[in-house]
């Protein structure tokens, strides 16, 4: 099984995300007023079966009892509350930080019925994000020599960078990134368009689009 190393210790997947899980319940609990023992967590629709088990281990490893694991689409169309109290058929398209789902489903009053689903759980904004930055890490190289990789925390801090560089041109048309003494003396600073972020995400956006083609067939 995977180890992950924090500080001395080392832990499982399931354990880190148990204190995620932990930690918001906590968040819940303050918010509510109320010790809170029972949850409702959403997962990717595409998870598989390992993958509910974990996520249950975790909710189990921070003293939780599970009532459902719920799919995410489903959770958002449920969030929808839709106006018209006839029978409605959506497409929740949703491209996360780290998997892809799209999920075809029918609304009939209190009834949600998922016709299709599919995704693609390699496939979300962190992708976009590595794009980015071996974009910008390639013109630090250029410029420098130096390799970015050979370096974790500089690495880290080129990598949030990216992930900025990409909020702010989902609303401009560019961006200055600096990054002063990246590594040692070496400062980093150049300019992103939003041209290219498109051209470099339009592959991954191209095979989520295929996959919905796919499941909007299958829902016929």
């Amino acid at each position: 099984g995977v180890l992950i190393q924090l500080g001395d210790n080392r832990y499982t997947p399931e354990e880190l995300s148990g204190m995620v899980l932990r930690h918001l319940v906590e968040m819940a609990a303050k918010r509510l007023g109320m010790p809170v023992r029972e949850t409702v967590i959403t997962v990717p629709a595409y998870f598989n079966h390992a993958q509910r088990e974990a996520t249950q281990y975790a909710a189990a490893s921070a003293d939780l009892s599970v009532l459902r694991l719920l799919n995410e689409p489903t959770a958002a169309a449920l969030s929808l509350q839709l106006k018209d109290p006839g029978e409605q058929t959506v497409a929740v398209f949703d491209f996360g930080g780290g998997t892809f789902d799209i999920s075809v489903i029918r609304v009939h009053e209190t009834v949600y019925e998922v016709l299709a689903t599919n995704g693609d759980t390699f496939l979300g904004g962190d992708d976009i994000d590595a794009l980015l930055c071996d974009e910008l890490s390639a013109e630090f190289q250029r410029a420098t020599g130096v390799v970015l990789r050979d370096h974790p925390l500089s690495w880290h801090r080129l990598r949030d960078a990216a992930e900025k560089a990409k909020k702010e041109l989902s609303l401009g048309e560019r961006c200055a990134v600096y990054l002063p003494r990246l590594v040692a003396e070496h400062s980093f600073s150049t300019e992103l368009s939003r041209q290219r972020l498109e051209e470099l995400a339009s592959p991954l956006l191209d095979r989520s689009l295929q996959i919905c083609n796919r499941t909007l067939e299958q829902a016929g």
